[in-house]
């Protein structure tokens, strides 16, 4: 006797087909769900890259720019700050005749340590007739400083020196009538007193420029979005570039800046250093709220604000 085969009611049947899609529904849900899961896990590896290699980026332009200060003559070659002679017209102490002082005149306890202003590579090193032995280092933007009447020198030309380096000790070589330094600093070939640059605040430039930096990058996208060679740049306006090139205008020299250029790190930073040299800007709160608006604007309300937001990046 044969075994009665089982039968389905047409709602069973619907019932089976039905369990059985909203499993092929669940099933494909799970592989895509763990599609997408996937997706979003190397999306975020992605971006934890891309804010890693920003970061490094940022560190390192702070470092550059950080190097490019110390580049600047700033500061006393010498521990302690008594002036003989200042720069200008005076009558020569050995020849007995008025001419230009193209320095200062500082002594010292005798043989006193000399320390070089700013980093840079030693153009001459040794006998230089009535400067006796002398010192010649250059520096960033066209900037060179001179230490003459040596008594001995540490170190010899094409020798990369940094900020604060020991180079020599005064003495009383060449034509003097007496130990001391003659120091003197020398812009774009020309000389100019030194005296300003020594008596001026020293900033704790690594300090300002990342706070800057961290203030622009959180609120100006133009910050890192430009180009590759704008990441971490500050941000020059063109107005300044166009002020900057009438400071450059009223001084007499040739160069002038393109609106393209504040793209670039060094020319950033160089045109900044112009406007702080011709408006004496000396504090923190001084360069960061003229960086915000230019020398015209520095006491409006919203550089103070601006000034407000360096300064919490200054104290975290």
């Amino acid at each position: 006797m044969s075994k009665k085969e089982k039968t389905y009611t047409y709602d069973q049947v619907a019932g089976i087909l039905m369990a059985i899609s909203l499993a092929m529904l669940w099933l494909a849900s799970t592989i895509n769900m763990e599609r997408q899961i996937e997706r979003l896990q190397e999306d975020a590896v992605e971006q934890e890259q891309y804010y890693e290699c920003f970061i490094d980026s940022l560190y390192q332009q702070i470092d550059y720019m950080k190097q490019t200060f110390d580049s600047i003559p700033i500061g006393s070659p010498m521990d302690t700050l008594v002036i003989r002679d200042k720069y200008g017209i005076r009558k020569h102490p050995v020849f007995g005749v008025w001419q230009m002082h193209s320095g200062i005149d500082l002594i010292d306890t005798y043989r006193d340590t000399v320390y070089a202003t700013a980093s840079g590579i030693v153009r001459f090193s040794g006998w230089n007739y009535g400067y006796g032995r002398c010192i010649e280092i250059e520096h960033a933007f066209t900037f060179t400083t001179k230490y003459a009447h040596l008594h001995r020198i540490f170190v010899k030309k094409g020798a990369n020196v940094i900020k604060g380096q020991p180079i020599g000790m005064m003495g009383a070589t060449g034509d003097v009538t007496g130990q001391h330094l003659h120091y003197e600093i020398s812009h774009g070939g020309e000389t100019i007193d030194p005296l300003p640059y020594i008596n001026r605040t020293t900033l704790n430039v690594n300090e300002i420029v990342s706070a800057i930096i961290r203030v622009e990058s959180s609120n100006n996208d133009s910050a890192y979005n430009a180009n590759e060679d704008a990441v971490g740049c500050l941000q020059i306006r063109q107005t300044m570039v166009d002020d900057v090139n009438r400071i450059l205008k009223r001084q007499g020299k040739d160069k002038r800046y393109t609106y393209t250029d504040r793209w670039d790190r060094v020319m950033s930073i160089e045109m900044f250093n112009i406007f702080c040299e011709y408006y004496g800007l000396e504090t923190a709160e001084e360069i960061a709220r003229c960086w915000n608006g230019g020398p015209r604007g520095i006491d409006k309300p919203a550089t103070v604000r601006y000034w407000n937001k360096v300064q919490d990046h200054l104290d975290s």
